[in-house]
């Protein structure tokens, strides 16, 4: 009995301080889920922008070389119709996706997730998860369960890809007229000789302009030729963007944006590596004026 009251003296303290810490030190938040909790919304009569989420899995340029994922080249397109909602989620249409493999027609669930976009000075990219409980394989393109899906692309506003002619016609102005400048010089230097009537000879006719000013025209028309160049660059080119334009959250209802056709899809669950590519086309069900065009 002795040794048994010796113990609880001992341990009183410690349950002791162990309670009080309990209450004095504040629960850390845990950081908001990536994936769609069940019931959390309410999906019936939901009017979202909605998009046709083509994914392309198999192999890519970016997937680790040493990986087999993907090596005999197979593709494997699963298409998932979302809505996005103004609060930041992805919303499948669907509880399920459907594709087909050598065992037939196959279904699986798939949960939505978050959706961002930031500004990375040139371009929106856009960024959002998708989440397939159960295993997807076709061949040995294989996704397995619990694996979230990080999608990552380019979006373009119809204002920034008037702001980014906007800036090619000017800088294509500026070559033009640093090239006039320069063609000017040039027929003055080049002018034919001239007759003089006092010496009767053929005379050079001499340039006013120093070689210094030459040479600087030169350079300038170098330097906004480059220019010209990286802003035509800069522009997406029709190819490389969805082929209509649709709305969402965030930008002008008079704004209709288009998604880049080459978004890169991650898997998280695989330490972020490469599954694949997709794409979006707008789904128009819904009325312009209901977007307030």
């Amino acid at each position: 009995m002795t040794m048994v009251r010796f113990a609880l003296l001992l341990l009183l303290p410690l349950l002791a301080i162990s309670m009080t810490t309990a209450f004095l030190v504040p629960s850390v938040e845990r950081p908001q889920s990536l994936i769609l909790p069940d019931a959390t919304i309410d999906k019936s009569n939901v009017r979202n922008p909605a998009w046709r989420i083509a994914l392309d899995f198999g192999r890519d340029a970016a997937t680790p070389l040493l990986d087999s994922f993907g090596t005999s080249g197979v593709r494997f397109p699963v298409v998932v119709p979302c809505e996005f909602t103004q609060d930041g989620w992805v919303l499948p249409r669907s509880d399920t996706i459907s594709y087909t493999a050598l065992e037939g027609a196959i279904t699986k669930p798939v949960q939505g997730g978050r959706w961002d976009i930031s500004n990375t000075g040139d371009h929106h990219k856009l960024q959002f998860t998708m989440h397939l409980p159960q295993e997807i394989q076709k061949q040995d393109v294989k996704i397995p369960d619990q694996s979230t899906l990080v999608l990552e692309g380019l979006v373009y506003s119809q204002d920034t890809l008037k702001e980014y002619e906007a800036a090619f016609s000017k800088a294509r102005q500026a070559e033009w007229k640093a090239q006039e400048s320069l063609d000017d010089s040039l027929k003055v230097r080049d002018l034919p000789k001239k007759w003089n009537p006092e010496t009767q000879a053929w005379e050079t006719q001499l340039l006013d302009e120093p070689l210094t000013s030459l040479i600087s025209k030169h350079w300038i028309v170098f330097t906004k030729r480059q220019e010209r160049k990286r802003r035509h660059a800069a522009r997406p080119k029709s190819v490389d963007m969805s082929a209509q334009p649709g709305w969402f959250p965030g930008f002008s209802p008079t704004s209709p944006i288009y998604m880049g056709v080459r978004g890169i899809i991650r898997n998280q669950s695989q330490k972020g590596m490469v599954v694949g590519r997709w794409s979006a086309e707008p789904i128009k069900d819904l009325p312009a004026s209901y977007y307030g065009a």
